[in-house]
């Protein structure tokens, strides 16, 4: 019970962390609930590793006093901000489905009860592999090369030694440090190092991921054509297996795609906000593997 609550407080601390950020990014208007819990927990962690980096950096130690603590209160400080700016001013501008796709099928009555069973069975799909990839996560140890050579043996050695040692005494020295400082938080929250619970990140990730995806197709399709997105999405075999492994490529995958995604509402609907989280998932992306940096070049260009 003490893991189980201790893994919990190493999800929701972020989550409440990127949460906080986005309604400053947002403040004065109303972002989508589901899309704001997708965002919320990628920011958080990204800026919680950024932290530790700097932490690792002025030669501080990595404890609960030095990492969770200065999150928990600069939670509780935006918390109070984001309070009293919502009771100043709230304003609607949320972003509108495209009308033609959105709304076409639901005009044919004929349809819907073929529409409901269609996402009833997609919602079934989802489900099903949602709890896989969260059941292989946390119940298959780390166990891959890569994991175990260079991502993962960090994350040990910052966790055991309690701080950042010489990067060039430790395998490949130049690779960014987001994932192994992200399994190094679980552990120095968890109080131990689990070779199974230190994977919560990823699915986390998989369901922030899927959560925005939604929301982003359902924008400029309907409710049914999301939902079928999810789920072809969920068919690929090695998105689900990177889903539940420390590799740095899916981490990559959700901060590079969200920020396409969020270009693209940003253009559709003038939000400084949206363009504002775009510029950190791109500057975040950067820290997560070398091809970051080039992502970032494409971001820009984009932009």
């Amino acid at each position: 019970m003490n893991d189980t609550f201790n893994l919990v407080t190493s999800v929701l601390i972020p989550l409440l962390f990127g949460f906080n950020l986005l309604s400053i990014f947002f403040r004065g208007q109303r972002l989508d609930g589901l899309l704001k819990l997708g965002l919320s927990y990628g920011l958080g962690t990204g800026v919680i590793a950024l932290w530790m980096f700097y932490i690792g950096v002025s030669g501080l130690p990595f404890n609960v006093q030095t990492t969770t603590l200065p999150i928990i209160v600069m939670s509780i400080i935006l918390t109070f901000i984001n309070l009293y700016q919502n009771n100043k001013a709230s304003v609607n501008n949320e972003i509108s489905a495209h009308k033609n796709l959105a709304n076409s099928s639901e005009k044919l009555d004929e349809y819907k009860h073929l529409k409901l069973n269609a996402s009833t069975l997609l919602i079934f799909f989802i489900g099903i592999n949602i709890l896989y990839v969260f059941w292989r996560a946390l119940n298959i140890p780390v166990n891959s090369f890569d994991v175990l050579s260079t991502i993962a043996f960090k994350a040990k050695i910052f966790f055991y030694e309690a701080k950042l040692p010489p990067l060039n005494a430790l395998p490949h020295p130049t690779y960014p440090l987001l994932v192994p400082l992200t399994l190094t938080w679980t552990a120095i929250n968890l109080g131990t190092w689990n070779d199974q619970l230190i994977q919560i990140t990823f699915p986390c990730l998989l369901l922030s991921f899927l959560m925005i995806f939604y929301r982003f197709v359902q924008y400029f399709t309907d409710r049914l054509w999301a939902l079928f997105g999810v789920a072809l999405l969920l068919s690929s075999n090695f998105f689900i297996v990177h889903a539940t492994i420390a590799y740095r490529d899916f981490t990559l995958m959700y901060f590079n795609c969200t920020t396409l995604m969020l270009l693209l509402l940003w253009r559709k609907s003038g939000t400084f906000g949206y363009l504002l989280t775009a510029s950190l998932f791109s500057g975040i992306s950067t820290f997560v593997k070398l091809e970051g940096t080039s992502f970032l070049v494409i971001h820009y260009l984009i932009a």
